[in-house]
C-alpha cells in the first residue's frame, strides 16, 4: 500500500512524494523530473541533477568532467552507474553567433543498476 504526499516547492513546483509501507519514498517534480545525486567514493557529493531519466542526469554530469558515473535516485535505494566521455564538436550550422566554434558532446554508457543495503 501507498500513498501520495503533496510538498510545495520554490519556483512556483509541486514535489509529489509516493510513501510505501516500508518508508521508501519515490520524490519527483510535477512535471515529471527526478532527482539524481551524484555519488563519490561510495558516498553522495552536493552535485544533484534534475531530469527525466537516468541518461539525462548523466549526460550532464559527464558535459561537466566526470568519467565514473553513479547517480543515486533520491527517494529510491537504485544507483545508476554509467561511463562518460566528452568530446569538443563543431558548432551546429545555423548556431547562434555566441556560440563557440567548438562545442562539448557527451556521451556516456550505462554500466549497470547496483542497489543499496
Amino acid at each position: 500500500m501507498a500513498y501520495v504526499a503533496q510538498y510545495p516547492c520554490f519556483f512556483g513546483k509541486v514535489l509529489y512524494a509516493l510513501v510505501y509501507n516500508d518508508g521508501l519514498e519515490e520524490i519527483q517534480m510535477a512535471d515529471g523530473k527526478k532527482y539524481f545525486v551524484l555519488m563519490e567514493n561510495g558516498k553522495d557529493t552536493t552535485q544533484v541533477f534534475a531530469s527525466k531519466q537516468p541518461r539525462g542526469a548523466a549526460l550532464k554530469a559527464a558535459t561537466r568532467g566526470h568519467t565514473d558515473i553513479k547517480l543515486r535516485e533520491r527517494g529510491t535505494k537504485r544507483v545508476h552507474h554509467f561511463t562518460g566521455s566528452i568530446s569538443m564538436v563543431p558548432k551546429p550550422a545555423g548556431g547562434p553567433d555566441w556560440l563557440p566554434d567548438q562545442i562539448k558532446k557527451a556521451n556516456v554508457k550505462k554500466q549497470g543498476i547496483l542497489h543499496l543495503d
